[in-house]
């Protein structure tokens, strides 16, 4: 029977953080386009592996966290790239609209899985096993309020970045391009508003999230009432629609598991 110091918050949440904001805050757009390239999986794995080992401060002997997060962060990644390349064709009118975002969801609980998966594996070898027990640095130095800081982080980036990239997929399959604006203002402003919502509700303060849709409502009210631009309309509200209720469940989970939390 295996032992569960494999599944204490303080060894699950670094790696789960390190895997957040290594994903989404650590990669750039060229680093995503660049995907297919096998170089740029290797960086970006072995980015997302130092960050997890950091933030697990069990230094040094959790060295082997290190390759293990590595080989499986880059073989998850050559998997779902080999998946988009084989459907860049595919007619499926189901998969064009809804394959990007189902792939999204798929290729992140893939990573979590395999996270608990080699901690898992480590606790069935015994001089790998010795290393689970005790406490990292960090929660030697900080206590217990630095796995909930981890949380409160990683909650913020899926918030803000994580539910913005998944927004993007889920609305292709509208099949209607934004209006022309300031260079990547759509995306600052969707991160921007999903950062105040995620705010408002850790503050305990959700009314503030009303202010905020009627805000947003004054300034799209003349492509709102515009029968001329109703498609373009029906898509900003659905997208608003979305990032509001994603950085709203977001936030409330992340708010729950901070209580949770010893």
């Amino acid at each position: 029977m295996t032992d569960p110091t494999w599944i204490r918050p303080e060894v699950l949440v670094p790696l789960i953080a390190g895997h957040v904001i290594g994903d989404f805050s650590l990669q750039s757009d060229g680093m995503v386009a660049g995907k297919r390239q096998w170089g740029i999986r290797t960086i970006h794995a072995m980015v997302v592996a130092v960050v997890s080992f950091i933030l697990l401060g069990y230094l040094p002997v959790w060295w082997w966290i290190l390759p293990a997060i590595a080989v499986s962060h880059f073989l998850l990644d050559s998997a779902k790239t080999c998946v988009e390349t084989a459907t860049a064709t595919c007619r499926w009118d189901w998969w064009k609209r809804n394959g990007s975002a189902a792939l999204f969801l798929v290729d992140q609980a893939a990573h979590v899985v395999s996270l608990a998966a080699i901690l898992w594996a480590a606790s069935l070898v015994a001089p790998a096993k010795a290393t689970l027990l005790g406490h990292g640095g960090w929660i030697g130095l900080f206590g217990p309020r630095y796995v909930k800081l981890l949380v409160l982080v990683t909650g913020f980036v899926l918030a803000t970045q994580g539910s913005g990239y998944f927004l993007g997929t889920m609305l292709k399959r509208f099949e209607q391009e934004p209006e022309a604006g300031v260079h990547t203002g759509g995306y600052w402003i969707g991160v921007l508003e999903r950062a105040l919502i995620f705010i408002f509700i850790l503050a305990g303060e959700p009314a503030g999230i009303g202010f905020l849709a009627a805000a947003k409502s004054v300034f799209r009210f003349g492509e709102l009432k515009d029968k001329s631009d109703r498609k373009l309309a029906e898509y900003i509200l659905i997208g608003t629609l979305m990032s509001f209720t994603f950085a709203m469940v977001i936030g409330y989970a992340t708010k729950r598991v901070i209580l949770v939390i010893p």
